[in-house]
């Protein structure tokens, strides 16, 4: 009767204890399996404790606990999202050893623990050293970057690096990031700390310098000890590989640096009454007295001594009936932009000319983004009033491209899922009339948000934009054709396009002073003319002279001294068998 009498308690009082729980959770069942394996790990000043549970589990909320060695029951100290899986415990006293547990609450009321039989436990650790960085750590690879600045100060200690430092925390993908980035006022007053960066960046000991941190910082950065070493290797490899490439990139930058021109116009933006036009002091030591204006048509501007010492920059409002600015020191002749563009705009180095980003606070651009899809080459036939368009590339998966006339759709890429949506050296010629001036986009979709890729310009007769294949930038030109073969037809996507017979890029350095570099490249066998002209259509030099070249890449030099300031010509001329030859000529600035 006595054990009868246990089993029906039993049989009971069971259930009242499986619904009975935590404050707040009486409504709840404990799952005894406890699917919920935890860790805990020691560290300086620190504790963290990390878990993982069954893939089956639908999280409601999760619930750490903690009880100090000698106390009896846990206490809740945090209640952390759902998706979190980690817990930082900074609230503990070295030496003493802590019990942790977690719990988790399913979306149907179920607690799944981790067990309190059992608890694991850690203990904190003293703080051996003190936060010698001036801000909080936020990831390893910003850890490796304070680091080599204590270090650079200790062994360096004339010259604030941080500005080179800042340039290995950015993904490095295009040349000329010197130029972009870093401030140019001390890019060639760094020269003699290069090779000091480079001994600490490549030292043998750093790897061993930033382990020595994890006890302090592992912690407060989320990352298991077991993988600590193994991301810093990683971490410092990819910031040695950053190095690498600014360090082959730096003289070349000044090289870059020293071949521009000593003011240049960098970017327009519209005003309610007018245009507020950026211009940049890029070598003051070259403007001496020389004045510098704004000329469109007969109407300019002196801003001779306007720049900001500070910032070099000049910010002039211009009448916003200009649609054409030229850019004059003294009489030299620098720029020329076009301005009936109603957005804001970034003039490049290059010649590109692309949208500016509203939040963007530097506007020294070397050349454009690349793009999935790119336009290579554009046409304009000024009697048929039509534009050719030349595409290289293929759109990723769930990206759209659209080709806009203003705001008139004149083309369209859709998604293809199987890639088989593909344009290399696709040219086909738009219908409808276009009027000049006028604007191109070439814009990408992305799950409805829209980017335009690149701005491309139109200008009337003798002027064009054009961009050469391989990623070449936009240019003026005083040829109808564009370094096509002849004029594109119609055709669908599909179809068979119109060959091109040459490329002619533009010389390298422009502008320049001394030896400029002229490179073209034959699609096709042909009978050749390259030469030289002034502004005044006089030939200087006939560097090629009615010769017979096979297909491939040719480069040559051209000296410029013994001849005066101003504008020159490079032109090709390209004949296969019978057909009329192809013209194309490039604008060259020559300084003193």
């Amino acid at each position: 009767m006595v054990q009868l009498t246990k089993k029906i308690l039993i049989m009971f009082l069971l259930p009242c204890l499986l619904w009975s729980s935590e404050k707040g959770y009486a409504s709840k069942s404990y799952d005894l399996a406890s699917p919920i394996d935890i860790a805990v790990h020691d560290g300086q000043g620190s504790i963290l404790v990390s878990w993982s549970i069954a893939d089956s589990i639908v999280v409601y909320e999760t619930r750490v606990f903690i009880k100090e060695f000698g106390q009896e029951n846990f206490e809740v100290i945090s209640t952390v999202p759902r998706n979190t899986f980690q817990y930082l415990d900074l609230n503990c006293n070295p030496g003493t050893r802590y019990f942790y547990k977690v719990e988790v609450i399913d979306i149907n009321g179920k607690i799944y623990d981790s067990g309190s039989e059992t608890p694991a436990f850690g203990t904190c650790k003293q703080v051996n050293i003190l936060d010698i960085f001036e801000k909080p750590i936020k990831s390893v690879h910003h850890l490796i970057i304070e680091h080599l600045d204590l270090e650079l100060r200790n062994i360096y200690p004339y010259q604030d690096l941080r500005p080179v430092l800042h340039l290995l925390s950015l993904d490095i993908r295009s040349n000329h990031k010197w130029i972009e980035i870093f401030p140019l006022e001390e890019l060639e007053g760094i020269r003699p700390a290069i090779s000091f960066i480079n001994q600490v960046i490549n030292d043998d000991e750093l790897i061993e310098d930033i382990i020595a941190y994890g006890e302090v910082y592992r912690n407060h950065l989320y990352i298991d000890p077991s993988n600590w070493e193994n991301i810093v290797d990683k971490s410092i490899m990819d910031i040695r590989n950053e190095w690498e490439l600014l360090n082959n990139q730096y003289i070349d930058a000044l090289d870059l640096y020293d071949m521009i021109a000593p003011v240049r116009i960098v970017g327009c933006r519209p005003i309610d009454d007018g245009r507020i036009l950026e211009i940049y002091v890029f070598h003051p030591e070259q403007i001496q007295d020389d004045d510098i204006y704004l000329i469109s048509g007969e109407e300019f501007i002196n801003i001779s001594g306007q720049y900001d010492m500070v910032s070099n920059f000049i910010s002039v409002q211009i009448p916003d009936t200009w649609d054409y600015i030229d850019l004059m020191m003294g009489d030299v002749f620098i720029q020329n932009c076009p301005l009936f563009i109603d957005d804001s705009i970034i003039f490049t180095i290059e010649g590109d000319i692309i949208p500016m980003d509203s939040n963007s606070k530097d506007m020294i651009r070397v050349d454009v983004r690349e793009s999935t899809l790119n336009i290579n080459e554009l046409t304009w036939n000024p009697y048929t009033k039509k534009v050719g368009l030349e595409l290289m590339g293929r759109q990723d998966i769930g990206e759209t491209y659209a080709i806009y006339n203003n705001k008139a759709s004149l083309w369209s890429v859709y998604n293809s899922l199987d890639f088989d949506i593909q344009y290399i050296d696709s040219s086909f010629t738009l219908d409808g009339e276009i009027n000049l001036p006028t604007t191109i986009k070439l814009q990408k979709l992305v799950e409805d948000v829209s980017t335009t890729l690149e701005y491309i310009v139109l200008d009337t007769l003798p002027f064009a934009v054009s961009r050469m294949p391989n990623g070449g930038a936009w240019h003026y030109s005083d040829s109808q054709t564009l370094g096509l073969s002849n004029e594109p037809n119609k055709v669908d996507d599909d179809q068979e396009f119109v060959p091109e017979l040459f490329v002619l890029y533009q010389n390298y350095p422009n502008p320049f002073n001394g030896q400029t570099k002229i490179s073209f490249n034959l699609l096709e066998d042909a009978i050749v003319n390259l030469y030289i002209t002034d502004a005044t259509g006089r030939i200087h030099d006939k560097l090629i002279d009615e010769e017979y070249k096979n297909t491939g890449m040719y480069n040559y030099l051209w000296n410029g001294d013994g001849r005066s300031t101003g504008i020159y010509f490079i032109t090709l001329v390209a004949q296969v068998n019978e057909a009329p030859p192809a013209v194309f000529s490039r604008k060259m600035i020559y300084l003193k």
